[in-house]
């Protein structure tokens, strides 16, 4: 069953309950990045397993904050053009959304020497401290926020596929 935002609204939205729609939205995000992620997990672990450090703090930063307004945003949108009209491609479109800015906030973070991101250390802050080496923690928090910016487009173009006929489903 698709949740509320994701189906088609014949009528306004319930403005008694904002925080209501924005939580749903949240929640089918997080879902799905939380899939996407244990794929992922999957097959690093079959293609390089030390890779999987990458995957891990990607998912850490990315799960560990942000009101996910961009997808809310992209949701409002869509429904300004398209009233009435299923929304099922935009779980894809806003996680990707959200990785997106999980690899500018990686590299961000890396570029102005943050230690701390929502709450937790940096990616390359956490690399670095995990192997006890400045260097090597800052190179492989770059390669994260590749990996992330990687991972955004894959999720972006998911659906694009499916519709062209390239993946079945």
């Amino acid at each position: 069953m698709q949740a509320p935002h994701l189906q088609a609204v014949p009528e306004p939205l319930d403005r008694t309950e904002p925080t209501g729609w924005l939580r749903i939205v949240r929640m089918e995000v997080d879902t799905h990045l939380l899939e996407f992620f244990e794929e992922k997990k999957r097959e690093t672990g079959d293609i390089s397993p030390p890779t999987l450090e990458l995957v891990d703090e990607i998912e850490a930063l990315t799960m560990r904050g942000g009101k996910r307004l961009r997808p809310a945003i992209a949701a409002a949108g869509y429904r300004c053009v398209r009233p009435g009209h299923g929304m099922e491609r935009l779980v894809e479109l806003s996680a990707s959304l959200e990785l997106l800015q999980s690899y500018l906030l990686i590299h961000d973070d890396w570029m102005d020497g943050d230690e701390v991101r929502r709450g937790g250390a940096a990616v390359h802050a956490s690399l670095q401290h995990s192997h006890r080496d400045p260097h090597l923690g800052a190179a492989l928090g770059v390669l994260a926020g590749d990996l992330a910016s990687a991972y955004s487009w894959e999720l972006f173009l998911e659906r694009s596929e499916e519709r062209r006929g390239g993946k079945e489903g």
